[in-house]
């Protein structure tokens, strides 16, 4: 059965829509990051919560983003990282933050070693590795912080991984819309 069209010849899911997937998931993700720089007062199981649900997020994101990359294998890696990490948060939210602290530091390290190692290996042949580049530096950056400070306050932490969660979303549409430009201009 033909899908419902939006204009001549356009099919609603085709190959032309695959942009808005990571532009929506993007939004997402930096309302997210705003929600918790937002509430960085909120308890530690909240911010576990919250924690869990923007590294799991994130982690779905980079999977999503892995077919687009010359080394899939790697953004793989580096969306298995996040998405344990957020699970672990998920499942014992009653951490205390120095745990919390290190375990979300710890993936976001791994997953910021593991974007930045791909943004160097392909900058060669992948238009994208600048955008890749900064958002590995930039979870690297913060990732460091979380571990070398575990005892930083509640709202410390929740500004840093809203912060990171942020720019996370903000790359994804970025992202988004570059794909969206190169189909119209493949069209």
């Amino acid at each position: 059965m033909p899908s419902a069209t939006v204009g001549p010849d356009r099919g609603v899911g085709t190959a032309e829509h695959v942009w808005l997937l990571p532009v929506v998931l993007g939004a997402a993700t930096v309302i997210l990051g705003i929600v918790v720089m937002a509430n960085p007062f909120g308890t530690a199981r909240t911010l576990a919560i919250l924690v869990a649900i923007g590294l799991l997020v994130h982690g779905v994101l980079e999977g999503l983003r892995a077919r687009r990359t010359p080394r899939p294998a790697v953004s793989l890696a580096a969306a298995a990282l996040l998405v344990l990490g957020g699970i672990v948060a998920l499942i014992w939210p009653g951490i205390t933050l120095w745990i919390l602290a290190v375990v979300v530091g710890m993936s976001i390290v791994l997953s910021g070693a593991v974007k930045v190692t791909a943004a160097v290996a392909d900058r060669h042949g992948f238009a994208g590795w600048p955008l890749l580049l900064i958002s590995g530096l930039i979870s690297l950056l913060i990732g460091i912080v979380a571990v070398a400070w575990p005892k930083a306050t509640i709202v410390v932490l929740a500004v840093l991984f809203g912060l990171q969660l942020t720019v996370v979303g903000l790359v994804e549409i970025a992202a988004g819309l570059e794909l969206r430009r190169a189909l119209r201009t493949a069209a």
